[in-house]
């Protein structure tokens, strides 16, 4: 095989390598937001006979762990919707984040907005079953200098209309 040859032979296995890394990223990205979909209308469900305002949007999210790769970027920003719930000036949001971190299918955050300050939860899509789990995120700049230098360890839940209405309690206290 000529020089010639092999050069033209690497450009195309890379351009099949990056076209199966495209439509890879491209069904993640698909799935991600279909599911959050659902979640946003499993929520709206729960709500249902709640005296609050609700509002569903879909929104163009930049989303960081794809556009960290620079061959991806093209990809980066995509189509998901969110849920805003407000009870006079005390709200509760659910946005996306990244499609891509640890183990998971991806990740939005639950921000609740109350009396107390503001809260953040992390939620994480789990890929072998397609189910979302919780866990509050830790303020560490609040946390007291004479606190433990541990770091705090808040239990990671399964995500469901109980965990939820124990997140968002602080827009009805």
């Amino acid at each position: 095989m000529s020089a010639k040859d092999d050069f033209f032979n690497k450009l195309q296995q890379g351009r099949i390598k990056r076209e199966d890394q495209e439509n890879k990223v491209k069904d993640d990205i698909q799935y991600f937001v279909a599911r959050l979909y659902e979640l946003v209308k499993e929520i709206e469900g729960w709500l249902y006979k709640a005296d609050l305002k609700i509002e569903i949007v879909e929104t163009h999210h930049k989303d960081e762990s794809i556009a960290s790769n620079p061959e991806l970027q093209n990809l980066s920003t995509y189509k998901a919707h969110s849920i805003t719930i407000t009870n006079g000036a005390k709200l509760a949001s659910l946005v996306p984040l990244t499609v891509y971190g640890g183990n998971a299918g991806g990740w939005c955050r639950l921000t609740v907005q109350s009396s107390r300050g503001v809260e953040k939860y992390n939620l994480k899509l789990k890929k072998d079953d397609h189910n979302w789990t919780i866990k509050q995120e830790v303020d560490w700049i609040a946390l007291s200098p004479m606190a433990s230098r541990r770091p705090m360890a808040l239990p990671e839940e399964e995500f469901t209309e109980d965990t939820f209405f124990k997140a968002i309690m602080g827009i009805v206290d």
